[in-house]
């Protein structure tokens, strides 16, 4: 097993916390972290445990909702999480397979800008209620059926919303690809207002991350690497997780607040041409 040190656990920890919840994606940003640092062929077990120090930073910070939450809302959440179990499932060995390579990550990257640009567009004229981009325009027409079947800006997600925010969250599997970034797109193209959507695609986030973490659990399990963890500088590395995970919910939640996604989109543009010279 790769030896990792306390300030390579603690760094990658922080990466992930950062990165998990800003509109960047973790896991490319985990890529290059690990090629910059010789570390391809870290073990399952500390991705698995950076995981779960995220999905804490989720319960510690939603929790007052989560205790407000009633069964309709999470049979909502289900909902969205089923496109992801299914592309998941079919698809994980393809997944895996492609998270260091350099088109991916480019490619990736750069869908993750575009989101970004059309969520600010999207942010922006739910301020002032007029259509400014022609590709606002378009959705707005398409998605007319899809409003009237959830019952517009409802607090709480329709059927159909749920699923369709859900399809947008199957497509974040691929490397490079925010999640957040692309849910909240999701969340915005059929109608749910800002603050619900801020609450809904990371409250999404926790069934997935969860079964991800147990199907990966499996395997450590089985291949008998519990045995060689070095159990003090994962530690540092999911404590430091989960502390910048809540910084970071912190930040998005100002960002989707005031409507500022540009500069990230820009810096995924950069990264994108990063990323395809380096890796």
């Amino acid at each position: 097993m790769i030896e990792l040190s306390w300030w390579q656990a603690a760094f990658l920890g922080a990466v992930q916390g950062f990165t998990e919840f800003l509109p960047i994606s973790s896991s490319g940003h985990l890529a290059l972290a690990h090629v910059a640092l010789g570390l391809k062929e870290l073990p399952l077990s500390f991705d698995i445990l950076t995981h779960m120090g995220t999905l804490a930073a989720v319960g510690i910070f939603f929790w007052p909702k989560i205790l407000r939450t009633d069964f309709k809302y999470w049979f909502q959440v289900g909902i969205a999480t089923i496109p992801a179990v299914i592309v998941g499932f079919l698809g994980k060995d393809a997944i895996e397979a492609t998270t260091y390579s350099r088109l991916m990550l480019t490619v990736g990257f750069l869908m993750s800008a575009l989101f970004l640009f059309i969520a600010q567009q999207l942010l922006e004229q739910e301020k002032t209620d007029e259509v400014r981009h022609p590709f606002i325009e378009f959705w707005n027409n398409m998605l007319v059926r899809v409003r009237d079947l959830s019952k517009g800006k409802e607090k709480k997600p329709g059927v159909l919303q749920s699923f369709m925010i859900g399809v947008m969250q199957a497509l974040a599997l691929l490397p490079s690809v925010s999640r957040s970034g692309t849910t909240l797109l999701g969340a915005l193209l059929t109608g749910m207002p800002r603050e619900e959507a801020f609450t809904f695609i990371f409250l999404m986030s926790v069934p997935a991350i969860l079964g991800a973490n147990i199907l990966d659990g499996i395997d450590v399990w089985q291949s008998g690497e519990l045995a060689f963890i070095p159990w003090g500088s994962y530690a540092i590395g999911v404590v430091v997780a989960a502390i910048t995970g809540i910084l970071s919910l912190r930040f998005f939640k100002v960002l989707v607040e005031r409507a500022k996604f540009t500069t990230f989109a820009w810096y995924l543009v950069f990264v994108a041409f990063l990323s395809f010279f380096l890796v």
